[in-house]
């Protein structure tokens, strides 16, 4: 609060309320602008998304591939999960008779994690080159591990 009352961006009061000396912050004309600006900006630009999951499918062919299947099962499991969690959210909010844009930040979760389950069929659908698929391998995934697959690791000579 003290940076952002150096910057004039709010500013302080003194107040006593029940006998007690209390600080009361309000925000300034400048504070006001500025936060419409980051508001602006906010709304504007794109975020970069970072998802634990991209750091696991890089290393994804250090799992036996079972495991690997139950483990993506498993996050679709819990992006479901999450998704009747926002949609029971977003009913609550209605039935509060919140904006409409409060109830947009409710929804937007729900369309995030429909795409990353659709993300996660799709993967499971068409494999990689190390053929986590769940499907039978197609001549591409044939096609795929010959041309595209890793070289095993060569064992020094002693």
């Amino acid at each position: 609060m003290r940076a952002l009352q150096r910057a004039r961006l709010v500013e302080c009061r003194h107040q006593i309320d029940q006998g007690r000396l209390r600080k009361v912050y309000s925000v300034t004309p400048a504070g006001r602008a500025a936060l419409q600006t980051r508001i602006r900006e906010l709304l504007t630009e794109p975020e970069p998304m970072k998802w634990r999951v991209d750091l696991a499918t890089y290393n994804l062919d250090l799992l036996p591939r079972r495991e690997a299947l139950a483990c993506l099962r498993a996050y679709r499991a819990k992006l479901q999960a999450s998704i009747a969690c926002y949609r029971n959210l977003q009913k609550y909010m209605e039935g509060c008779g919140c904006s409409p844009a409060r109830c947009a930040v409710a929804r937007r979760p729900i369309y995030l994690f429909q795409g990353e389950i659709r993300w996660v069929a799709n993967f499971l659908a068409v494999g990689t080159p190390e053929q986590i698929s769940e499907r039978p391998q197609s001549h591409t995934g044939r096609y795929l591990k010959q041309h595209y697959s890793r070289p095993a690791p060569s064992t020094p000579a002693r």
